[in-house]
């Protein structure tokens, strides 16, 4: 090993600048002349490393000696400081020469601790025992440590495998010679120069001959300083990330110095250019992090408030002002009194005060204009003064009920007209929100259970023959329905029975011989057999039409009453909540509203308004009632069921009918009377991983147990199930040979097959999955269909009854007596003409179940159809699924399960709740 030198051997990046030979001699002589250190660069003919240069090299230190010349080598140690570091040892060191064991134990302590060593003057007795108690606590790695620091590895070998006392005691061991010299020790630097060609690079030069070193470091931080200035961010962060990353930098606890201010201003210039990119959210993160590093950092506040002005004027534009809260609150919790922070408080405090004074101008009069404008006062400020007293006040008076879809009601869909065919859930939930009914189901489990909102009571007679109603004689203050008398009820039964009227129904017809006004709120009901449910039969709304649209009036009457145009259809007698005309102002948002308000002196409200907001995709609906913009969630994704059941913030009500999934086959296609086709059709599919992978799609809901395979498109539950039948397997071999059968009987001559398929489909992501997945398993046994859906499936199946072979239906059959028949036949009338097109057996079952007088009878039909159905497979059942309403705690009355999702809705109440700026903001120091 070589002697070292007291002076380092000066080298650049060329290598070495003197001969070894030179070296040889400088080192016999100890010294370097003077005109040996002309030839070291200075600090100013060095070149600063590239980023790629310093990322790609060894660290390596620049030397400055008081000469002017630069040395580079090796890093050195200890680091960052270094010169401070070894002087701060040096000076406990020399203290400790002059202590006692104890003093020494002392000092060590007051070392790791990182005390100064000054003052110079020594420890007071009590507080070398203090110290030195201190030192028994310290840990074996900790003393390791400070011996070695202090003493170098030589010292820290002698303690190898020393522990606890004998540590302790050994660590402070030495003469006053042995510190004196570790003094002498520590103050000269060990260098390891860079020459390759060396044998021995290893070095030292006297500390008071170094005038400053410049650290691998903080070269690094150098070049990044330079990349900042030129707009280079992306090699600047990868920089100071790389040095973040260094050993040297992650044993400091704030980092390598300077490191932190680098990156602030990294961040400070990157948000401006985000910001001129128009990227203002991203932005405005950038400048948060920052401020919560370096909260004065100079005009980050300023740019924080910028990326937020231009945030909360976007969100304003556009009338997203949760959105526009939110960044203001953002902004407001770094900067209260910034002007920007005070300018946009003031402008959504004087908007809300200004609805809050129109809704007391309007409140007596108006109670939904001034719930309304108190509403949009609490959405642009809910802080402004007055608004949350006058929020209860007004949003009790006049309830509003938001229910979030992914689809509206058809604006087709009114009083008088029929929902689209294939009906659709969206238009079920306006059909049933317009009109009341004399009876409507209450609850559904083996068989259906009914009441009535409308009748004070009824009684059979003549051995349930006849039947006699009492009209209440006054309707509660919770009902939205108008006075209804006898007459209403019989001059809407009478346009019904009536075969000249263009509301006659045969098959009621055939159930009512005739009807009797007993007094003005009794009527009798003459049935033509004993009815298997005489609340089944006069569950439609009443409807009256007006006398001059009637065949027999337009066939008697005058030619001017014959030429004139019919009114539009039907008055409703028992309108529920009405549709109000939708508004360019609310796209998106349907609207109905009690046909008869409650009254101003009412003890208590109930909803006055029903409100569907469709959501553009299932996420965008899920991330909506999270965030409370609606009150009740009707049958969301089956996939996110699981998750909201385990929400305990909502309330969950069960369907009372699960939804059946089946295809209904058309009975006017010529292809579908192929009985052959239609077996291949039910026997192809895996109906269980369809409804897994199309239905449920995660592992949580499929595992849930939320659905099953179906047999009947009865539910599974019910009456009409037939136990004894079970759904049947897939059988891809049979299905395959049934469908060659099909296509040799159903092909022309020469050119066997079975025509492409047309199925009709409601606008649905979970049904386009099932059918994506159906097409997949046909076209596997050679038969390909065509999907049409929404509008188009609406117009071919109005304008070409016959063009089209199946259609998607989603079913929940309440009353499964009355509406098998309509499923089918598709027709809503269930006439001789429509039974014609079914097979004699299920023909004579329909018939029969028609004319069935109790429950048992009924039972048993229902059990042998389901038999007939399941072997000719008039319909083909896929599976059913349990579906569920959730609802926010603000909605109150709600008594489940839920025969439908409004069930009830009359008698609810929400209690609204006032939008908070509680967006879980960090706490952020002043």
């Amino acid at each position: 090993m070589m002697t070292r030198s007291n002076f380092a051997l000066p080298l650049g990046r060329g290598g070495s600048l003197w001969s070894l030979g030179t070296l040889f001699c400088l080192m016999a002589c100890g010294a370097a002349p003077a005109a040996a250190q002309e030839g070291l660069p200075t600090l100013e003919e060095l070149e600063l490393p590239t980023a790629a240069e310093l990322l790609a090299r060894r660290p390596t230190d620049w030397i400055v000696l008081k000469t002017g010349g630069v040395v580079e080598a090796g890093a050195v140690q200890p680091r960052p400081d270094t010169l401070a570091q070894l002087q701060r040892r040096q000076d406990f060191v020399e203290r400790m020469a002059s202590r006692d064991a104890e003093g020494r134990k002392a000092e060590l302590a007051r070392y790791v601790r990182g005390d100064d060593p000054a003052p110079p003057a020594p420890l007071r007795p009590q507080a070398v025992a203090r110290f030195a108690e201190e030192f028994d606590a310290l840990s074996d790695d900790e003393i390791r440590r400070a011996v070695e620091e202090i003493g170098g590895r030589q010292a820290a070998e002698k303690l190898k495998g020393r522990t606890g006392a004998r540590l302790r005691s050994e660590a402070v061991v030495g003469s006053r010679e042995s510190y004196i010299g570790l003094v002498a020790q520590l103050d000269r630097l060990d260098l390891v120069l860079l020459d390759e060609e060396l044998e021995d690079p290893e070095f030292s030069v006297a500390v008071f001959k170094v005038d400053q070193i410049i650290h691998h470091e903080d070269l690094m931080l150098r070049r990044a300083d330079e990349l900042l200035e030129s707009g280079d961010m992306r090699s600047a962060y990868e920089l100071l990330f790389a040095l973040a990353r260094m050993n040297s930098s992650e044993i400091l606890p704030e980092g390598w110095p300077g490191l932190q201010e680098r990156l602030d201003r990294a961040a400070f210039i990157d948000a401006g250019e985000l910001l001129d990119l128009g990227l203002l959210e991203n932005a405005m993160g950038r400048m948060e992090v920052l401020l919560d590093r370096s909260p004065d950092f100079p005009g980050g506040l300023d740019r924080l408030a910028e990326a937020a002005d231009g945030l909360i004027g976007a969100a304003e534009q556009a009338d997203d002002m949760r959105e526009a809260r939110f960044f203001l609150a953002r902004l407001r919790n770094r900067g209260p009194q910034h002007p920007i922070t005070l300018k946009w408080d003031g402008q959504f405090s004087s908007r809300a005060i200004a609805l809050l004074e129109d809704a007391e101008a309007v409140a007596a009069d108006d109670p939904s204009l001034a719930a309304e404008r108190i509403r949009e006062a609490a959405r642009i400020d809910p802080t402004a003064e007055g608004v949350a007293r006058a929020f209860t006040r007004y949003t009790r008076r006049y309830q509003v009920l938001t229910a979030g879809v992914l689809d509206l009601p058809p604006a087709e869909v009114s009083e008088d007209r029929p929902p689209p065919f294939p009906p659709t859930d969206a238009a079920d939930r306006g059909s049933f929100l317009m009109s009341s009914r004399l009876f409507e189901i209450d609850r559904v489990d083996e068989a259906p259970h009914y009441r009535s909102n409308l009748l004070e009571g009824w009684e059979p007679t003549d051995l349930g023959r006849r039947a006699s109603f009492r009209l209440r004689p006054r309707f509660p203050d919770w009902l939205p329905q108008p006075p209804l008398d006898a007459a209403d009820v019989l001059a809407g039964l009478q346009d019904r029975l009536d075969p000249a009227s263009p509301m006659f129904e045969e098959r009621l017809a055939e159930e009512i011989s005739g009807v009797r006004q007993l007094s003005p709120r009794e009527f009798e009901v003459i049935f033509a057999r004993v009815p298997l449910r005489t609340e089944g039969i006069l569950a439609e709304p009443v409807k009256v039409l007006p006398r001059q649209v009637t065949k027999r009036d337009s066939a008697e009457g005058d030619a001017e009453a014959g030429d004139a145009a019919p009114p539009p259809g039907a008055t409703l007698k028992t309108p529920f909540f009405p549709r109000v005309p939708d508004s360019a102002d609310q796209p998106g948002v349907a609207v109905y509203r009690r046909a008869v308000p409650e009254p101003a002196d009412s003890p208590q409200f109930h909803v006055a308004e029903v409100r569907e907001k469709a959501y553009s995709d299932g996420p965008a609906l899920m991330q909506a009632f999270r965030r409370g913009e609606f009150d009740l969630l009707v049958h969301p994704r089956p996939w996110d069921v699981p998750t909201l059941l385990k929400d305990e913030s909502v309330l969950s009500f069960k369907s009372s009918v699960p939804a059946a999934h089946v295809l209904q086959i058309n009975p006017r296609s010529a292809v579908m009377k192929n009985a052959e086709l239609r077996k291949a059709l039910l026997l192809a599919p895996d109906r269980k991983s369809i409804m897994n992978d199309a239905v449920f799609r995660t592992a949580e809901a499929q595992s849930a147990g939320l659905g099953r395979v179906i047999s009947a498109p009865f539910p599974s539950a019910s009456e009409a199930t037939n136990p004894l039948l079970r759904p049947r397997s897939q059988n891809l071999t049979l299905a395959f040979a049934l469908s060659l059968a099909a296509a040799r009987s159903l092909g022309e001559e020469g050119a066997p097959g079975v025509p492409e398929l047309t199925i009709l489909a409601a606008d649905d992501t979970v049904v386009a999955g099932v059918l994506d997945e159906l097409a997949a398993t046909w076209q596997r046994i050679g038969l390909k269909v065509r999907v049409v859906s929404g509008g188009d499936a609406a117009k071919l199946a109005a304008e070409s009854p016959e063009d089209w072979d199946l259609a998607y239906r989603t079913l929940r059959m309440r009353e499964p007596a009355r509406e098998i028949a309509p499923l089918l036949t598709n027709s809503d009338d269930v006439t001789l003409d429509s039974l014609l097109m079914l097979s004699d057996w299920l023909r004579r079952d329909l018939i029969a179940l028609e004319r069935v007088g109790n429950r048992n009878d009924a039972v048993e039909l229902l059990h042998d159809l389901h038999r007939h159905m399941r072997s000719e497979v008039r319909v083909i059942p896929l599976f059913e699924i349990d579906e569920y309403v959730f609802a926010r705690t603000t909605v109150r009355n709600v008594e489940g399960p839920l025969v439908h999702p409004y069930q009830g809705v009359e008698r609810w109440q929400v209690d609204a709740e006032l939008p908070t700026d509680d967006f879980e903001l960090p706490e952020v120091g002043r």
